[in-house]
């Protein structure tokens, strides 16, 4: 997060030239900020960036092109030496954030002990500890299950004989947990992401919500309904439901 911090100061509207013949430019059409370059240049992997383009990047592109096209021999990314002040605390605490996040998914973690193998090992080492990781995590039920979930949601798009101009739910994601309430105790509040283009009012959500067709008792019914941008979720998507309960407890708690 630090180092993404001081990427985005160094780096606000402006173009980079990078060793690999890439140049990028950050837009930030909003608040345009002139690149620190002296903060650009104090990032880990800060050989990366060649040069900065104040004007045109396609005039800066093939300058760059020009200049480097008969350098041999060509530079290579495998031989940028990776460094941090703090390699052991970083990837810990690294490896601690990941962990709390995907507690039941292997992968997350094993991405941070291969960045790590980028700091500890050659170059050669790491890719065959990284070829290692790679297929031992194919071979684990999480794989296999989010290989299946993968598809499966795919073909769940495309069912035969439903055409494509059929009519689709304004809602994009929903989630329904019970918050704090003054007068019953507990209340049910559904948290609503519409889809994009979509627009619905919480009086409408509740009448559908209490039309008898749809099966819902009346204390089932939300009785709050909130919209949103998006909801708090894992990192394969599942919606954090806690979150959204400590959020409404929170708000509780200061009146």
């Amino acid at each position: 997060m630090e180092h993404a911090a001081r990427l985005a100061q160094a780096v606000d509207g402006e173009a980079v030239a990078t060793p690999l013949g890439i140049v990028v430019r950050i837009e930030n059409p909003s608040r345009p900020i002139a690149i620190d370059r002296d903060a650009l240049a104090s990032l880990p992997g800060q050989k990366l960036f060649d040069r900065m383009a104040d004007g045109d990047v396609i005039d800066a592109a093939i300058a760059l092109a020009k200049e480097v096209a008969d350098v041999r021999p060509l530079p290579l990314v495998r031989n940028l030496k990776a460094t941090h002040t703090n390699p052991d605390g970083y990837f810990q605490f690294a490896r601690n954030t990941v962990k709390a996040m995907a507690k039941n998914f292997p992968a997350p973690a094993k991405c941070v002990d291969a960045v790590e193998a980028s700091i500890k090992r050659k170059f050669e080492d790491g890719m065959v500890y990284e070829r290692e990781i790679f297929l031992a995590l194919m071979m684990t039920p999480e794989c296999k299950a989010l290989r299946h979930a993968f598809f499966a949601e795919r073909a769940a798009s495309k069912i035969p004989d439903v055409p494509e101009d059929t009519p689709t739910r304004k809602i994009e994601k929903v989630a329904v947990v019970g918050v704090p309430d003054d007068t019953t105790g507990e209340a049910v509040k559904a948290f609503i992401v519409l889809r994009q283009g979509q627009e619905a009012t919480a009086d409408e959500i509740r009448s559908w919500a209490k039309d008898p067709k749809h099966g819902l008792t009346g204390y089932r019914a939300p009785k709050k309904i909130e919209f949103r941008d998006s909801l708090p979720e894992t990192m394969v998507g599942k919606v954090l439901r806690r979150k959204l309960v400590e959020e409404e407890k929170a708000k509780a708690e200061k009146g």
